[in-house]
């Protein structure tokens, strides 16, 4: 919407003034500005670039050529080169006159200053000579700028003798004369990119039209001199060798130029003329041709100007001739516009209807055709324009390229306009634009040029199918089919302006109705927004977002564009059961400070939902309603959340507090979670059951650089409670700070993971842990579980990887039955009683149980065991046993008791069966793991 005004508006400026001489004049801070007359001015050029400017533009053989990136472009180095150093004299004048010093003297000071100016370095290798009287004379030798963009290679331009003679009083008025200026073995090199278009510089300050030539040159000789210029566009470089060019002023007052050189393999010659010269002084009565043939291609200009600070006398031709389009490509790299002659013809001349101009422009160029004519009147300040324009050929982007415009679409097209314009009014009787499949037409008028009022626009965009559009256009590859754009811009009787616009494409349909703020920011815009669509989750993907849902959905909400974002007033979103509603700003950077809004969300199903949000998905969530409401604050780094509130599946949770964009470092986050079920999250910890009942959480968490702080945890569940408090610095290897845990609980069995259908063991629990940490070492005052297993405490000191030397630790574990424990692990071992103690100390690489001792049922062992954490684990046992029962581990092989039989034999049938009972079974025994 916003950028349709702004293409109104630049099709206004497309009718601005007219444009200037070939002059020099003072500007801005490279101290000169060069400016080129065309016969059509203003900013045709923003209108298909997508960009707005204020002044007007030029297109001529001198087109901007942008250099390196953040530098000034290569002809306006050029340029300020030849400019420069004119302007340079009025500073240097009183120096040269009152010192005749040495001029390499000011060499070094001349290079400083003018690359200063430039952005990029000027040398001058040679000898610098200056003289001064009546004349003003520079030479140099050795002139060079580097191609500071192209890193080692040539240098962009290099001049191997520079000299300038200036008239030294006409520095004191308008314009400056300069009577000579010579050129020997210049050699420019220049070299357009694809992102040349989009670095280009705008022009700075507000033009104002020239009532004299600022510059004027007498006499011109140039020789041995070259350019060079490369573009994407071209297949070929265009390579001009000038072997002369000369501009001499002859008996009769007129000033004449002559040149002939190389143009690739085509011969040139340059011929023209200005004068008388001066009238050329004055500004008034004077004429400029010019001719130029490169082999059979011919230009030719040719003016007459009456006054230049009111030309409405004037009469403009300008013509161009070749064989066919085939000839300028072999010849001159220019790529294929199609089959054809090249022709093209223009002229402008006094209205005899009326006052002013009357011009026309016709011709083709291949399959290019332009029809265009206008009028003009009081140039200078453009009390009425009118243009009628029929351009049409079988490549928009080529179109756009001779203009300066870039991003166009390589596709057949036509263009046709009828525009006029009446001081600071513009009316648009039709304007259309064919290419690509689409259609595109404004119309209506503009009230104010210069602020964008009293608008009252008609504007469509239509096509069967945009994905022909799609590339250039830059749209996302969901987008496809027929689409239409229509609506209106007018003025209401507040005098604001109003917009009312539709759209419709396959993704979604989609109104927009209100008031636009002031041009150009628009600030304070408020408009209704309503959409509706068929699918969702492909509007998403569309916009980069996944896994929507793939429903129905409809949107509406009042929208406020200001300086510091977007307000949304009563934005809703409603796709199937789910709906999100939004109140509030978000930022222009959506993540930056300016965001502060409330939002609200709830559904059926969240567990179908997650992952849209862009922070990932959740599995596990159970297929329950579901809502979320609260506020969001954008801080430094960070998200600040008040009020905070949600249910899903009977659970409730508040939360509050700052979240940062990196968690790690910046969050400080106090919640609250109940619920009546916590065996509904089971889907959180696949493989693990929960304990059904009631649960709840609260507490707070904060991490920050100074590490890891909980205080005042609190859970619940399964009649169990636990708390906890810790206090660390981070990261764990290098951990310092006090930590305290403490559970208990009416059966630990509720919270072991199963395996299979085995029954768990368990009975009452008291958990106890707390302790310090410092350099990395974990000190435990107490750490001690009972329950209906057994018991495990232990206190010390234990280090943390890589290196465990620090640690002192003493460990007891006793188990009431050792089969409970193993079936913890699904480990079958025998009923018996278990108790082990041991005394840990450690290496480098390794923790040591030096005293071990305890118990296995009867049995008894003593020793040693050694854990190795080097590359490869291992674990070395040396234990001694006085009393060793191996009848648990004693399989009978007893064969069942026969029939009755005689007493003998059934005496020895039982001395056989007790030998069988009382035998190892044959088994293999891990015997490398003894020592």
């Amino acid at each position: 919407m916003l950028a349709v005004v702004s293409m109104i508006r630049t099709m206004a400026s497309c009718m601005a003034p007219p444009h200037r001489l070939v002059a020099v004049r003072p500007s801005g801070r490279s101290g000169c500005r060069w400016v080129t007359w065309t016969t059509t001015a203003g900013n045709c050029s923003s209108l298909l670039a997508g960009r707005s400017t204020r002044a007007p533009f030029s297109t001529s053989f001198t087109d901007e050529l942008p250099g390196a990136a953040g530098s000034r472009t290569p002809v306006r180095i050029l340029r300020a080169v030849l400019a420069g150093l004119l302007v340079l004299f009025i500073g240097m004048v009183a120096v040269v006159l009152l010192v005749q010093a040495d001029a390499n003297l000011l060499k070094r000071p001349l290079t400083a200053w003018v690359s200063a100016q430039l952005g990029r370095p000027f040398v001058i290798d040679g000898e610098l000579a200056i003289r001064a009287g009546n004349t003003l004379y520079l030479s140099a030798e050795g002139v060079r700028i580097p191609d500071v963009s192209a890193g080692v290679g040539p240098d962009m331009l290099a001049i191997e003798r520079l000299a300038i003679e200036v008239d030294t009083w006409s520095l004191l008025e308008r314009p400056v004369v300069v009577r000579r200026v010579d050129i020997d073995g210049a050699d420019l090199q220049l070299n357009k990119s694809e992102t040349d278009a989009d670095a280009a510089d705008g022009d700075d300050g507000d033009f104002e039209w020239p009532e004299s030539l600022p510059v004027l040159i007498s006499e011109i000789v140039i020789s041995g001199s070259r350019v060079l210029f490369t573009a994407p566009r071209l297949s070929r470089p265009v390579d001009l060798r000038l072997t002369r060019l000369t501009q001499t002023h002859v008996a009769s007052g007129v000033l004449k130029l002559d040149g002939e050189g190389q143009l690739n393999e085509l011969p040139l010659r340059i011929q023209g003329s200005a004068g008388p010269f001066d009238n050329l002084l004055t500004a008034r009565d004077f004429g400029i041709a010019v001719n130029v043939a490169a082999g059979d291609v011919h230009i030719g200009v040719e003016t007459r100007i009456d006054s230049l600070a009111n030309p409405s006398g004037s009469t403009f031709k300008v013509t161009l001739r070749a064989p066919d389009t085939d000839y300028l490509r072999t010849n001159l790299g220019l790529r294929d516009l199609g089959p054809g002659p090249v022709e093209l013809d223009g002229e402008a001349s006094p209205d005899p209807g009326g006052e002013g101009l009357r011009g026309a422009l016709k011709g083709r160029i291949g399959q290019f055709t332009v029809e265009a004519s206008g009028e003009l009147a009081d140039p200078a300040t453009m009390k009425k324009a009118s243009l009628n324009i029929d351009l049409s050929g079988p490549d928009l982007e080529f179109a756009g390229a001779v203009a300066g415009i870039d991003h166009l679409p390589a596709e057949a097209f036509r263009l046709k306009s009828s525009l006029t314009r009446e001081q600071d009014r513009l009316r648009i009787d039709d304007a259309t634009l064919a290419v690509a499949g689409s259609d595109f037409s404004v119309r209506g008028t503009v009230g104010k040029i210069s602020s964008m009022e009293g608008l009252d626009l008609t504007f469509a965009f239509k096509g069967p199918d945009v994905s022909r559009a799609r590339a250039w256009l830059g749209l996302p590859a969901q987008l496809g089919g027929g689409y239409s754009v229509s609506g209106q811009l007018k003025t209401e009787k507040d005098g604001r302006q109003s917009v009312d616009m539709t759209v419709a494409t396959n993704l979604a349909n989609l109104r927009i109705a209100g008031k636009l703020g002031a041009y150009p920011d628009y600030y304070a815009t408020r408009v209704r927004i309503e959409a509706s669509g068929d699918n969702l989750a492909t509007l998403g993907e569309a916009g980069g977002i996944s896994r929507l849902p793939a429903s129905r959905f409809t949107a509406s909400g009042d929208v406020e564009w200001s300086p510091r974002g977007i307000v949304l007033r009563a934005a809703e979103l409603a796709a199937g059961p789910d709906r999100l509603t939004l109140d509030g700003r978000i930022g222009r950077e959506p993540l930056g400070a300016d965001t502060d809004v409330r939002f609200a969300i709830s559904g059926e199903n969240l567990a179908g939902l997650t992952g849209s949000t862009g922070f990932g998905v959740i599995n596990g969530l159970p297929s329950a309603s579901y809502s979320l409401k609260g506020r969001l604050r954008r801080a430094k780094n960070a998200s600040r959340l008040d009020d905070v509130t949600g249910t899903l599946a009977g659970a409730r949770v508040v939360a509050s507090g700052r979240i940062g964009d990196t968690p790690a470092r910046d969050t400080d986050l106090e919640f609250s979670i109940e619920g009546p079920r916590l065996g509904k999250f089971a889907g959180l910890l696949p493989g693990y059951t929960l304990p059904d009942g009631a649960f709840s959480a609260d507490g707070s968490i904060a991490l920050n650089e100074q590490g890891l702080v909980v205080e005042g945890l609190k859970l619940s569940a399964a009649g169990a409670q636990a708390t906890a408090d810790a206090r660390l610095a981070l990261p764990l290897d290098a951990a310092a700070g006090q930590f305290k845990i403490q559970a208990r609980g009416p059966d630990l069995s509720l919270f072991l993971p199963r395996i299979g259908n085995t029954a768990m063991p368990g009975g009452a629990f008291d958990l106890a842990v707390r302790g310090t940490v410092a350099n990395g070492r974990w000190t435990f005052e107490t750490a001690q579980l009972s329950s209906g297993l057994g018991r495990v405490a232990g206190s010390g000191i234990l280090a943390w990887a890589p290196d465990f030397s620090a640690t002192r630790l003493q460990l007891e574990i006793q188990a009431d039955s050792l089969a409970d424990v193993g079936r913890l692990a699904d480990i079958s071992l025998p009923a018996e009683p278990f108790e082990i103690t041991a005394e840990f100390s450690g290496t480098p690489t390794a923790l040591v149980a030096r005293k071990a001792s305890g118990r296995l049922g009867d049995s008894d062992f003593a020793g040693q065991f050694t854990v190795s954490l080097a590359d490869r684990p291992t674990v070395d046992v040396d234990f001694k046993t006085s009393m060793l029962d191996l009848r648990r581990y004693i399989v009978s092989h007893a064969e069942p008791e026969p029939e009755p039989e005689p007493e003998k034999e059934k005496a020895t049938a039982a001395r056989g069966a007790a030998r069988t009972a009382r035998l190892i079974p044959d088994r293999r025994l891990p015997l490398d793991w003894l020592r």
